[in-house]
């Protein structure tokens, strides 16, 4: 598998949202219209950037990235509310290509802030 690439042959997913929910957060996104079989996303997150790469750690699903497979909906556990977070997710196909970042879902201060993804031409 590659790492996520914005010259991916396939766009990243869109509308990441979340609900923010005391120590957990439930992540949803679109499902990725140029898909059928073969393909996944990974969830992303990190606590010290919102900047790529995301490579957090400690949440009770494992470190970043997570695999969760044709799901468009996620519930990542063991949060800290002090902390900041970022989130993003990235699709995937079976001939190992990984889109670039969704937006970015960012948790700060007790706020959710939702950042558009941006595509160079």
């Amino acid at each position: 598998m590659q790492d996520p690439s914005p010259d991916a042959p396939f766009p990243p997913p869109i509308g990441l949202t979340a609900d923010f929910q005391d120590s957990s957060v439930i992540l949803s996104w679109d499902a990725h219209p140029s898909f059928t079989t073969g393909w996944g996303y990974k969830v992303y997150y990190d606590t010290d950037s919102s900047l790529p790469p995301y490579e957090g750690t400690g949440l009770n699903e494992g470190d970043s990235p997570i695999d969760v497979g044709d799901d468009t909906s996620y519930t990542l556990t063991g949060l800290d509310p002090s902390q900041d977070y970022y989130f993003a997710v990235t699709a995937y196909d079976n001939e190992g290509h990984e889109s670039w970042y969704s937006n970015l879902v960012q948790k700060q201060g007790g706020y959710w802030v939702y950042l558009p993804v941006v595509l160079r031409q």
